[in-house]
């Protein structure tokens, strides 16, 4: 079985804005995924698993469409990028530098104002890979997971066994395709 994890493309939003639950769109045109990739993936029995967030949903409908056969898309609520709570919307330079340094300190257990900790999506992210990627390792050739920056970090700390703390230093690019390799996560369970 092979897995992707496919970061949405760019946002229409101008930079240094903190957004993860606030739903906002991708910018217009989106490039799609290389036809080769889709292509590979029609022939495999593929399911598709996507945040449940508008600028996934968008990138991940077209691409089962394009897939075309059964492939089966769901959403998937644990799937959502970092809840930012009070901090949502607004610029980066206007939150409280003090709660910011604090969480900036501590992004793993340290909790967003009205939002969440790193370990709280981290928690979501391992509900996900254990129910559709552990325990049903063998029902698909290929599973797709179209999600956020934030989601794919905390799967491949897990996956590769990298500590929470190191996840910012994964680079995940707007539209990226990381391919993993599940045995590291299948002796763990």
């Amino acid at each position: 079985m092979e897995l992707y994890l496919i970061r949405h493309p760019e946002v229409n939003l101008e930079k240094g804005i903190c957004y993860g639950h606030a739903e906002v769109e991708l910018r217009q045109p989106f490039s799609g995924l290389p036809d080769e990739l889709i292509k590979k993936w029609a022939l495999a029995k593929a399911v598709i698993y996507s945040s449940p967030s508008k600028r996934c949903v968008q990138f991940g409908s077209p691409l089962a469409e394009k897939m075309g056969r059964d492939v089966l898309f769901f959403r998937d609520v644990r799937l959502k990028e970092l809840n930012f709570g009070n901090w949502e919307m607004k610029r980066w330079d206007d939150i409280d530098p003090e709660e910011l340094n604090k969480w900036m300190i501590d992004f793993v257990h340290e909790q967003v104002p009205g939002g969440e900790s790193f370990i709280d999506l981290n928690k979501r992210v391992e509900s996900f890979l254990g129910e559709h990627v552990v325990k049903k390792n063998n029902e698909n050739d290929t599973i797709l997971v179209v999600t956020h920056a934030g989601v794919i970090r905390s799967a491949l700390c897990q996956l590769e066994g990298i500590p929470l703390e190191n996840a910012f230093k994964i680079k995940v690019d707007f539209g990226s395709v990381t391919k993993v390799s599940l045995d590291p996560f299948k002796k763990k369970v």
